[in-house]
């Protein structure tokens, strides 16, 4: 809004055709890019929804075909899935706050200068230097991690992602299950 003359007039920018088009363009390229995205999914719930008869003679499409409850019946009736996610509320209930003093407690310090916190340069490398530096997928779902949550091992993380295979070897062998 600009004041002319102590009234208030609004601004119209004229726009040209060609970035008129240009914006239609771009729309109709995102809004390809989120069907893309969104109907995979889509299609996983309406299957979800539908009868097993009408997914195996592909009848299902965008909507549900013999709509059922029968999918999510069979789940919610299996232990492992209450097991499960009782096993998720309570890493998110541990995990969260747990996690915000860990990350708190090494933010702050690490927003100080040079001058208060000496030794700064060090750990912002160490910081820098995890992130370069992948222990691989093996140690993403390793037995450790099953049972120590991730935030207690914040402060070693630079040791643990350089280490991260030989560790969970070891305790992929020491403390796994006899099969």
């Amino acid at each position: 809004m600009e004041k002319e003359n102590g009234k208030e007039q609004s601004v119209h920018l004229v726009q040209s055709g060609s970035h008129k088009m240009y914006q239609i363009l771009i729309i109709g390229i995102l809004v390809i890019m989120a069907l893309v995205c969104f109907l995979p999914f889509w299609y996983i719930i309406c299957q979800s929804f539908s009868s097993n008869e009408a997914i195996r003679a592909g009848k299902v499409g965008l909507l549900p075909v013999d709509f059922t409850w029968n999918s999510y019946l069979y789940v919610l009736k299996r232990a492992p899935f209450w097991k499960s996610f009782g096993i998720t509320i309570v890493r998110v209930v541990l995990g969260l706050p747990l996690n915000l003093f860990m990350i708190i407690t090494a933010a702050y310090p690490l927003s100080k200068d040079n001058r208060k916190f000496k030794a700064r340069s060090i750990y912002v490398w160490i910081f820098f230097l995890t992130m370069l530096f992948n222990g691989g997928i093996v140690t993403t779902y390793s037995f450790f991690f099953l049972y120590f949550p991730p935030p207690l091992l914040s402060f070693f993380f630079f040791f643990w992602r350089i280490f991260s295979s030989l560790l969970s070897i070891f305790f992929l062998f020491c403390f796994s299950p006899p099969f």
